[in-house]
């Protein structure tokens, strides 16, 4: 279809299109838009007609993409996303800086940092993502990323920032010996305390379901918890916590992650530098 042909179609249509397509169903893509399922139904539709194809087929409430309709929608999610960005350089002249980080990691070592970053980059629009989930950079129109894990993700470029190293902790003061305080034990991941399994500690255990709460346990005093010594190194430094054992490395570590497909921006590039030098520091 040439560029004048296009001017030929609805772009709410082609927006609603897309919408569906990308999230799967016309009731998700009524929710984004605004919209009612009948008003998604009648816009598809008429898209259809005018472009003389069959973009969608119909099975009962739901909707699957014929072969054409899933290429076609492919292009137009780039065609949006490129709308997106150059709507967001139009309203700002700042550089922006998209980065999806897991939410304790944002919290616990990110954030006391990036007055550091700031003082190099200043004016900067850094936009935190926090999600455990692992995403998908340039369909999300993201950045880069801080990733956890054992490396080797397709279509990316890691860069080791650094090794992650755990060990058993326990809160210092108030008249209470470790030995003596519940384990705190992350849900679905009881077997982290192998290495320490002849550690002494109190009768009972506590589980909990994210690692935040393990790490609130032990600085409450509430027990003995596995930690990630990167996430406790002001507490560690200042002798409110202290290593019962001496920590080890576990097989995944901390990367510095950017798209294959995409060209790194100078301020990805300046975040990156900066990030392995905030690492090294850590590790030091």
């Amino acid at each position: 279809m040439t560029a004048r042909a296009s001017l030929t179609l609805s772009l709410p249509a082609l927006r609603t299109f897309e919408a569906v397509a990308r999230l799967g169903g016309l009731t998700a893509a009524a929710d984004e838009l605004g919209l009612t399922v009948s008003a998604i139904s009648h816009q598809l539709r008429g898209l259809e007609g005018a472009i003389g194809l069959s973009l969608l087929r119909r099975h009962g409430r739901g909707v699957a993409l014929t072969e054409r309709g899933a290429a076609f929608a492919a292009e137009l999610e780039q065609a949006f996303a490129d709308i997106d960005v150059a709507v967001d350089r139009l309203r700002s002249a700042r550089p922006t800086l998209t980065v999806t980080v897991q939410p304790s990691f944002a919290a616990r070592w990110l954030m006391p940092r990036l007055h550091r970053f700031d003082a190099i980059a200043p004016g900067v629009d850094l936009r935190l993502s926090t999600t455990p989930r692992l995403v998908e950079l340039g369909r999300e129109r993201i950045d880069c990323a801080i990733r956890l894990g054992p490396g080797g993700w397709p279509n990316v470029a890691a860069r080791l920032l650094t090794p992650q190293r755990e060990g058993p902790v326990a809160r210092v003061g108030g008249g209470q010996d470790p030995g003596a305080m519940p384990r705190i034990l992350l849900q679905g991941r009881v077997d982290e305390w192998a290495a320490w399994a002849d550690l002494p500690t109190g009768a009972g255990a506590r589980t909990v379901s994210t690692r935040e709460l393990v790490v609130e346990a032990v600085l409450a005093g509430a027990g003995v918890g596995v930690l990630d010594t990167l996430m406790i190194e002001p507490e560690l430094a200042r002798g409110e916590v202290r290593l019962l054992a001496p920590p080890r490395p576990t097989s995944w570590s901390y990367y510095f992650v950017t798209s294959q497909d995409e060209v790194v921006k100078p301020i990805v590039r300046l975040f990156g530098d900066w990030l392995s030098g905030e690492a090294a520091l850590s590790s030091a």
